[in-house]
C-alpha cells in the first residue's frame, strides 16, 4: 500500500509539473531546460518537505515552468522562504516581506501583506515626506520676512529700532530660570536616562531575539517601542538643551 501511495503522489507530481505519460521515460538529457529545472523542483517536492528557500526562483525560467512554480508554491502547505525581485511572483506566493532599503544600513523592514501594498504605502510615505517638505520651507520663509519686519524701522540716524515683539522674544531668552524649571531639569535628566536604559535594554532584545524562544510579535513590539522612544527623547533633549542654555544666566 505504502509502494503505491508513494506511486500515486509521484505521478500526480509528473502531471502537475507538466510531464505527460509519454514523456515518462524519456532520457534526461533530451529534456529541454525548463523541463529540467521542473523536475530538479519535483524531485525535492518528492520528499515532502516542510520547509523551503527559493532564491530567485522564477529566474531564467519559461512561461510554462513559470506558471507551474508559481501554482506549486502559492499551494504549498510548509513554510516557504522566497528571496526574488519578482513583485508578482511575491504577490502571489507571500504574506509576509522582509524587505532591504537598499542604502546599505543593514536595516530590515518587515511589511505585513503584499509587495504591492507595500510599494503604494512606500509611494505615500515619500508623497507625505515631501509634503512636509514643502511646509517647513513655508514656515522657515514666513518666520524670516516676520524677522526682518521686525529690523525694518528705524530711527533718526537710520539704526534698526526693534519692535516689542522682538523685544519681548529677547527678553525670554534672556530671562533666568523659575524654580518650576530649576526643578523641570532634574526631572528631564531623570527621564531622559531612564529612557535610554530602557532602549538599551529593547535594542538588547532584538539582537537577541531568537524566533524558537519568542513569538514574531514581540519582536514586532520591541521595535515599535524603541521608535517611540526615540521620538520622545529627542522632545526631551530639546527642551533640555533650551532650559540648560538659560541655567547659567
Amino acid at each position: 500500500a505504502t509502494a503505491e501511495a508513494q506511486e500515486r503522489t509521484a505521478t500526480a507530481l509528473l502531471r502537475q509539473f507538466l510531464f505527460p505519460p509519454s514523456r515518462w521515460a524519456q532520457p534526461l538529457a533530451q529534456l529541454s531546460g525548463g523541463e529540467r529545472r521542473r523536475l530538479q523542483l519535483l524531485a525535492i517536492l518528492a520528499t515532502k518537505p516542510n520547509f523551503l528557500l527559493l532564491d530567485e526562483p522564477t529566474n531564467d525560467l519559461d512561461i510554462d515552468t513559470m506558471q507551474v512554480v508559481e501554482e506549486f508554491s502559492a499551494s504549498f502547505g510548509g513554510v516557504l522562504v522566497v528571496v526574488s525581485h519578482d513583485r508578482w511572483f511575491l504577490d502571489r506566493t507571500c504574506d509576509r516581506l522582509f524587505l532591504l532599503p537598499g542604502d546599505g544600513s543593514g536595516d530590515v523592514r518587515v511589511w505585513e501583506g503584499r509587495f504591492t501594498d507595500y510599494l503604494a504605502w512606500q509611494d505615500a510615505e515619500a508623497a507625505a515626506a515631501e509634503e512636509e517638505e514643502a511646509r517647513v520651507k513655508v514656515q522657515q520663509r514666513v518666520r524670516s520676512e516676520a524677522e526682518v519686519t521686525a529690523v525694518e524701522q528705524v530711527d533718526g540716524d537710520g539704526m534698526p529700532i526693534e519692535t516689542s515683539s522682538a523685544l519681548r522674544q529677547k527678553a525670554q531668552q534672556l530671562r533666568p530660570l523659575s524654580n518650576f524649571e530649576v526643578k523641570e531639569i532634574a526631572r528631564l535628566e531623570t527621564e531622559i536616562a531612564k529612557i535610554e536604559e530602557r532602549r538599551r535594554t529593547l535594542q538588547k532584545q532584538i539582537d537577541q531575539y531568537n524566533p524558537k524562544k519568542n513569538d514574531y510579535s514581540e519582536l514586532t513590539a520591541w521595535m515599535t517601542e524603541l521608535e517611540e522612544l526615540a521620538d520622545t527623547l529627542d522632545t526631551k533633549e530639546e527642551r533640555w538643551l533650551a532650559l540648560s542654555e538659560r541655567a547659567d544666566l
